[in-house]
């Protein structure tokens, strides 16, 4: 099977070379795959089998390094969500060809657009008929979906105006289609899954939108390539997520929750795979609350949890990943915590002994002590410089002798005092009969 990966660059280059030249949109050599130049549905025309196909050699054995081109060019690119770095990678390609053209001293402009969500089809629909309205003499559409950008690709043609498919979503009545061999994609993803895993272990699969046709072709040839290779793989797991990042964390979570030996999970696109990443460490970050330092800590705190709080995992995560500390020193930290304070957010509090300890290099137990002797000593200048008269020098007199009393004592018979008390009582008692 033969790769069909093609630059950006090289792609505006060509269609400016096919537009410059006045060659038809029927000619299949200054294109990776040829299209019909018949509607057909998207299910008759699969870019990863067409037989006509070429890769990026091929194209450069036909027309050169360098392909000749007319200026007074005014070419379109619509892409998709320029929040995902794929597509912002793809907006560089553009503006990278546009300036070595002109460098060269080609007269020529290339628009970019995208929208703003991946999964405004609408959005990109009218941006694209936008660019044909304003009479732009070729299109690089990335539809979103396999039909959202048909009925503009149609009044393109109307226009005679070319148009190249690239990547993604699948316009079957595009003119030609620039991008990889997408089956191929999954099957080098199940390939490379299989290696880290010794082909063997429960998989999952977030899928991008149903209806692009990159999404079900990179999926299609990850199942495919375990089927063929009678791989130890099982898919215990799979579903849409519209290539949307919060989506596929989401799904990720929930697998992971219900799959406790799920191993691998595959995405169809790399915005979706960041937030699996996300799941995957917030799993990592539950494991650890639930099973290590955080029993101590809650039973220092004199609080039992049953459901982890996202903020104080993220506390502990922090002490112990970024910080380095052991559960020696995190246990000291909430000890003085609970020396200082009983109730309010000890966590915060906690949080602020280990960062001091953080920022001044604390390793183990002895810097800790180093600190706290540190400490004393400069509270001890503190006082001794703030305190009034904590300095001050005091003769060492002795103390003069206390004056002789010069008046009477009164004196005391303790015991006749006590008969009169009891004679006085008994005589109080006799009187109340």
């Amino acid at each position: 099977m033969r790769k069909k990966f093609l630059a950006v660059a090289l792609a505006a280059t060509m269609v400016i070379g096919l537009v410059g030249c006045g060659n038809s949109s029927s000619s299949s050599n200054n294109a990776t795959t040829a299209a019909s130049n018949d509607k057909q549905a998207t299910e008759e025309f699969n870019p990863d089998t067409v037989k006509d196909s070429k890769t990026i050699e091929d194209i450069r054995k036909d027309n050169g390094d360098e392909v000749k081109v007319k200026g007074g060019l005014k070419m379109g690119a619509i892409a998709k969500s320029f929040s995902n770095e794929f597509w912002r990678n793809f907006k560089n390609g553009y503006e990278q060809s546009e300036k070595v053209l002109k460098d060269a001293g080609v007269d020529v402009s290339i628009k970019i657009d995208g929208t703003t969500d991946e999964s405004d089809e609408i959005g990109q629909q009218t941006m694209t008929d936008n660019l044909v309205n304003q009479g732009y003499n070729a299109l690089m559409l990335s539809p979103i979906s396999d039909s959202n950008l048909t009925a503009s690709v149609d009044n393109a043609k109307g226009k005679k105006i070319p148009t190249i498919n690239v990547n993604d979503g699948l316009i079957a009545s595009a003119d030609y289609f620039v991008g990889p061999d997408a089956y191929q994609n999954g099957e080098l993803a199940a390939e490379w899954v299989s290696k880290q895993l010794g082909d063997k272990g429960d998989v999952a699969i977030v899928i991008g939108m149903a209806k692009a046709f990159a999404a079900r072709e990179r999926t299609a040839g990850f199942k495919g390539w375990i089927k063929d290779n009678n791989s130890g793989l099982k898919v215990v797991a799979e579903q849409n997520a519209d290539w949307d990042r919060q989506k596929a964390k989401e799904l990720a979570s929930t697998w992971i929750q219900q799959n406790p030996d799920l191993k691998a999970i595959f995405c169809n696109n790399d915005d979706m795979a960041l937030g699996v990443v996300e799941a995957v460490e917030e799993a990592k970050a539950d494991k650890k609350f639930r099973e290590g330092i955080s029993k101590s800590i809650y039973k220092i705190f004199g609080q039992a949890p049953t459901v982890p709080v996202r903020k104080e995992i993220a506390y502990i995560a922090k002490w112990t990943d970024t910080y380095g500390f052991t559960d020696e020193i995190i246990i000291e930290a909430c000890n003085r915590t609970m020396a200082h304070m009983h109730s309010g957010n000890l966590f915060n509090y906690t949080d602020g002994i280990l960062t001091r300890w953080y920022t001044n290099n604390v390793k183990d137990m002895s810097d800790i002590e180093k600190l706290d002797k540190l400490h004393s000593e400069e509270m001890s200048k503190t006082f001794q410089k703030n305190i009034p008269f904590a300095n001050a020098k005091f003769s060492k007199t002795p103390k003069a002798a206390p004056k002789k009393q010069t008046f009477d004592q009164r004196t005391y018979d303790y015991k006749d005092l006590e008969r009169k008390l009891i004679a006085n009582r008994d005589s109080k008692l006799k009187s109340n009969k």
